[in-house]
């Protein structure tokens, strides 16, 4: 062979992935705001194992965390380049000037956090609550003040009026409301979805007006590695939006992806766990009339008013203006393919 045709090749084989369409695929490193991928995660482990990451052209690599606040902190310092964040934890940020961190997509398109009481209860509206003990796992996390605002919103003083009552772990919490210890837990989605598992009939109250129903899960972004990969990051959001239709379609099927992906559900019971992914796929996998019914639509206009509250409430230490760390510029581009995630999730649970 000669050796011109011999440099030849080793070029052409050192180039590999460089040539025209077999580009290597971005790496991508998404913090999830919990030490443990779980049931509540089950569309991220459909994003690998059905190859919708893949589609995007990005490697993904989960790191877990103690939190939102951990993530968002994370970001800043450039642990990481996407995540799972909430408004409160970019909105903690921005008040201490950390101005790293956008939003670009939705995570948790609701506020899952929800008080409630046991259906024979004489508590049928939450103004009935006062005089009465609340359980909640900690007064350090956002259980705690949306619990508050809800109870103002309803007349009456959380400082004042009711008490809250620290119980960690949830079925110690729900042990003490069937005794009578307390009277109501202020707790969130999968956690409500776990009492209704065990047979508990309860009766439950939620944020459906006002700033805070705007407290959401996002998927955030450094912006430094957006500004180099923005065709990874709305690949990202892509996927993840297809990955939820795929949950919403079928719970059953992403039990069992979640399972060969490695998830862990312990000793949940099937049914249970099925039961868990679908309370959270239906009040949060969820598309707003508000943008335009399209999936991952951020609601940037309301977002100074949350902060605004934030403040109020003592969880800023300063007022701020938030939006702009808020966009919808990639709104496009991150749809679902919804026939897809349909047929996808139609064909895997048969």
């Amino acid at each position: 062979m000669r050796r011109s045709v011999v440099i030849a090749v080793i070029a052409a084989l050192l180039a590999g992935s460089t040539q025209p369409g077999s580009t290597a695929p971005i790496k991508v490193r998404f913090m999830v705001a919990n030490p443990v991928i779980n049931l509540g995660h089950t569309h991220l482990a459909v994003a690998q194992k059905r190859g919708y990451f893949k589609d995007a052209d990005v490697d993904v690599d989960y790191l877990t965390s103690d939190g939102t606040v951990a993530v968002v902190r994370a970001l800043a310092s450039g642990a990481t380049d996407m995540g799972q964040a909430d408004t409160l934890s970019i909105a903690g940020a921005i008040a201490q000037g950390v101005d790293e961190v956008v939003a670009f997509c939705s995570y948790l398109a609701s506020n899952v956090y929800w008080v409630l009481v046991r259906e024979d209860s004489p508590i049928q509206k939450l103004a009935d609550l006062k005089g009465k003990k609340i359980g909640i796992a900690s007064l350090g996390t956002g259980l705690y003040y949306n619990a508050r605002v809800m109870l103002q919103d309803a007349g009456l003083n959380p400082d004042r009026d009711v008490e809250f009552v620290t119980i960690a772990q949830p079925a110690a919490q729900l042990d003490a409301l069937n005794k009578g210890v307390i009277d109501a837990v202020s707790t969130f989605d999968t956690v409500l979805a776990t009492f209704q598992n065990q047979g508990a009939k309860l009766r439950v109250f939620s944020v459906r007006s006002g700033p805070m129903q705007w407290q959401w899960g996002v998927v955030a972004v450094r912006k430094a590695f957006l500004e180099k990969n923005r065709p990874a990051v709305a690949g990202v959001c892509k996927a993840i939006q297809q990955a939820e239709l795929y949950v919403k379609t079928s719970p059953k099927a992403a039990l069992r992806v979640f399972k060969e992906w490695g998830g862990d559900v312990g000793t949940t019971p099937e049914q249970h766990s099925i039961n868990i992914i679908r309370f959270r796929a239906d009040t949060s996998f969820v598309i707003r009339p508000e943008g335009g019914n399209r999936w991952g639509w951020l609601p940037i206009d309301p977002m100074d008013d949350l902060a605004e509250l934030y403040f109020r409430l003592g969880l800023l230490k300063s007022k701020v203006a938030v939006k702009h760390a808020y966009s919808n510029a990639l709104l496009d581009l991150i749809q679902p393919d919804e026939k897809r995630a349909r047929a996808d999730a139609e064909k895997d649970a048969r």
